[in-house]
């Protein structure tokens, strides 16, 4: 008779074919691999902050050379006593020169300075720790990778303090709504400084690139996308601190950056408007919405009366002040969407309008502006 698993109990179960993801037959196999890059010591032996070594780095080479002739990225979750030793510095470095393969990183308490705590197994655990001494275990990790690597490291899932909700398959290329969600609220003592919002596969990757301030007091963002193939979207957001965070989502659609344009408000063009959806609310967060008639051209399109392409024209930059006081500066590509438009946040502390100055690649600007008090 076998032997009862008793950690089957807390196992999830496995899903059913039905939820399974269909994946095209275009889409291939793919692969990422975590590898675990530490020191080695003996796991019977006391914790001890010195009795260790990092010798099997020697051994990533040929490893890493096996992957890569199968086309698997690795990933690297490096940790303080690796990422301190120069020859394992060299080794990872040459083997992430392969284009496509990454450092991250993993804590090991015990042998990351600085080290204020007892020596303890119940310390080794990351968690156990007080949260400013983590932190600047973690700090000191993220100094000595960017300082290694040239590179600074980047927060990713449950790690981010932000996230990415787009639909699996979207209704339309040329619209693919976007929200951004952040975990962080905006505070002169720590915000969101910068967020850059890519989508891979299309032909100019970088769709926006948003310089942010505490006066949003969320950073949280809303738009239309174009997307020209299957994709992942990501965002990639820098803190005040310097610390990187991303969030990605894989989008199944394609042809928005040859879809057919609209040409029926190009006597608009440049009109500039602000909305509230849900009112004025004075002295907390505030929903807002900004929004410009343009066609955004790609270059890609064609003219369906010359069957020639139409040459690129879109907005390059939006910026929004409250009170005279900057809220973002977006430059943009022609990856965002048509008429684009930004659902942002911001806290009205004082009378003053909302106003945004828009400049085109063909220098055209525009500019509107809301008085948030006579909307409400």
């Amino acid at each position: 008779m076998a032997t009862p698993d008793p950690a089957a109990a807390y196992r999830p179960l496995a899903p059913a074919r039905t939820d399974l993801v269909a994946w095209p037959d275009v889409f291939g196999t793919r692969f990422i691999v975590f590898v675990d890059t530490e020191e080695e010591f003996d796991w019977a032996a006391p914790l001890a902050r010195d009795a260790h070594s990092v010798s099997a780095v020697a051994a990533i080479p040929d490893a890493h050379r096996w992957f890569a002739d199968h086309g698997v990225p690795l990933t690297y979750m490096v940790d303080y006593p690796i990422v301190a030793d120069p020859r394992a510095v060299e080794v990872l470095g040459a083997a992430c020169a392969d284009g496509v393969s990454a450092i991250g990183t993993q804590l090991h308490g015990w042998v990351n300075p600085p080290f204020q705590e007892a020596l303890t197994p119940f310390n080794s655990y990351v968690g156990n720790l007080p949260r400013s001494l983590e932190a600047a275990k973690i700090d000191r990790l993220t100094d000595a990778i960017t300082a290694a690597f040239g590179t600074r490291p980047i927060a990713r899932g449950a790690d981010s303090v932000m996230q990415l909700a787009v639909p699996l398959r979207a209704a339309y290329g040329a619209s693919v709504p976007v929200k951004i969600v952040t975990r962080l609220p905006q505070t002169p003592g720590r915000y969101l400084k910068r967020l850059t919002l890519l989508v891979d596969k299309n032909p100019s990757p970088i769709a926006a690139t948003l310089d942010l301030t505490p006066a949003l007091g969320q950073a949280d963002f809303e738009t239309r996308l174009r997307v020209d193939e299957y994709s992942h979207i990501r965002i990639i957001g820098e803190l005040d601190s310097g610390e990187l965070h991303m969030a990605s989502r894989y989008v199944k659609v394609s042809g928005g950056c040859s879809a057919p344009p609209n040409r029926s408000a190009l006597h608009q063009i440049g009109k500039t408007q602000f909305r509230l959806p849900e009112g004025l609310h004075p002295g907390a967060v505030t929903p807002a919405e900004v929004s410009v008639v343009h066609p955004n051209d790609t270059g890609f399109e064609l003219n369906q009366v010359t069957l020639l392409y139409i040459p690129p024209h879109f907005v390059r930059r939006v910026q929004v002040r409250h009170a005279g006081r900057p809220l973002f500066d977006a430059e943009t590509d022609f990856s965002i969407s048509e008429n684009p438009s930004w659902r942002f946040h911001f806290v009205p502390r004082e009378p003053g309008l909302l106003t945004a100055e828009v400049e085109d690649t063909k220098d055209g600007r525009f500019t509107g502006s809301l008085d948030p008090w006579a909307a409400s």
